[in-house]
This record gives C-alpha cells, structure tokens and sequence, in this order.
C-alpha cells in the first residue's frame, strides 16, 4: 500500500510538472522528489518482504542492479527524447516541447502504481524496525544524478569528456553490483557490506568536498592528481 500511495504521490507531481506555470511546476518537482525518495527504500523493503530467506539477499540486491541498469537505459531514452522534441520548431511559446518530455514520467510512475500486490510476510513496522529502513538514506542518488556536473568540479572537461566518465562510473557499478549479486551477499550477508560500502562512500563525498574547497580546481579546465583520485574513488 505504501508503494502504491507514493507511486500515486508521483504521478500527481508528475502532473503538476505538466503545467506551464513556474510556481505548480515546482510543487510538482517536490511531490515527486518526495515520492521517488520513498520508493526508493519501500521497493526494496517490498522485495524483502515477499523473497524466501534463501534467496532474499540475492533478490533485494538486483533491484540496486536493475537501478544501475536502467540508469544507462534512462540516459539513452532521455536522448532520444530530448532529440525528438527537438525536432518541434524552436517557439518560446511552444510548451509541448517539454511537457512531451517530461510527460514520460507518466507512463513508468503508472506501471509502477498497477504493479503491486499483497506482501507474503508483512513487516513489524515498529519504530525500531523502521529505523533500520532510514539507516539505508545514505544520499547516494547524488552522486548518481550528479555525476556529469561533479567530474566537472574536480576538472574532468564539460561536453563529451565528462559523459565519457559518467558512463565509465555506470559501467563500474554495474560490474560491482553484478558481483555482489552473484557472489557476496548470500556468503557475507547484507550488514557488514552496507557499513563497509557507506563508510567508503561517506569517506569519497568527504574527500571531494575538501579537495574541491582546498585545490580549488577549474571547472572543466582538466584533471588533476586529486582530481584523479576523486574520480576513481
């Protein structure tokens, strides 16, 4: 139920985004912020709900592998897309340029609002229960929605050199994530690498955040040995 409503949530701001007016559209891009952060950890509780415990940390973790595919695929359709509007006469008046963009939404937040069914295992939805689900908040999506606009910070050149490396990121946590999938998580279990994957992660938000304070590197303008390092980490 709780899918349901946020996936509802989204498609409400999905049609506020639709309107031509700056004050809605806005309203819409923070109803669904708000509904996407929720999927984002009621999906995966759902998963773990209805997988036999054989199986549950193999399952739960290819949701995460299906996001980090489907991330390429998104990038690939918003192309397509944005050419494909594109094509509409440049008219500053012509809204239907970004409302057919941004419409796309529509039809995957209505996929996900029919798609669910009653869970097998209801979960205790205590306070303690619960806080084990926001421990998983650990702002990933940043980097993820980012990338492009934070391997510039640290020098990778805008354009074409840092879509290279956005892609070469994406190619990474797909590789990664396949090999939890495949050979960790049902040998090592779920909690030690979410600690050990948070702590790195925490660690690499840290460090782009002094190096981009401290070296002060141009935007765009080429990467250096720190920048390097922020990069591959």
């Amino acid at each position: 139920m709780a899918v349901t409503l946020a996936s509802g949530l989204f498609l409400a701001g999905c049609a506020m985004q639709e309107i031509p007016n700056l004050g809605v559209f806005y309203a819409g891009r923070f109803l669904g912020g708000l509904a996407i952060g929720a999927t984002s950890i009621l999906a995966s509780q759902y998963l773990a709900e209805n997988a036999p415990k054989s199986v549950r940390g193999s399952l739960t973790t290819s949701y995460n592998l299906m996001i980090v595919v489907a991330l390429a695929l998104a990038l690939a359709l918003a192309l397509w897309a944005n050419y494909g509007v594109s094509m509409r006469p440049q008219d500053p008046d012509d809204h239907m340029q970004w409302q057919l963009a941004l419409g796309i939404q529509l039809i995957l937040g209505g996929l996900l609002f029919q798609a669910q069914g009653p869970a097998r295992e209801p979960h205790p939805t205590s306070g303690a229960n619960t806080w084990k689900y926001v421990r998983k908040l650990t702002g990933t999506d940043s980097l993820n929605y980012f990338a492009p606009q934070i391997f510039s910070m640290v020098g990778v050149p805008k354009g074409s050199g840092s879509l290279l490396t956005t892609g070469v990121y994406g190619i990474v946590k797909v590789v990664t994530t396949l090999a939890y999938v495949t050979v960790i998580v049902d040998r090592i279990g779920r909690r030690l690498p979410l600690i050990v994957g948070a702590l790195i992660q925490g660690t690499v938000m840290l460090y782009l955040a002094l190096f981009i304070k401290s070296a002060k590197p141009q935007e765009g303008g080429g990467t250096s040995a720190g920048g390097i390092v922020g990069v591959v980490w």
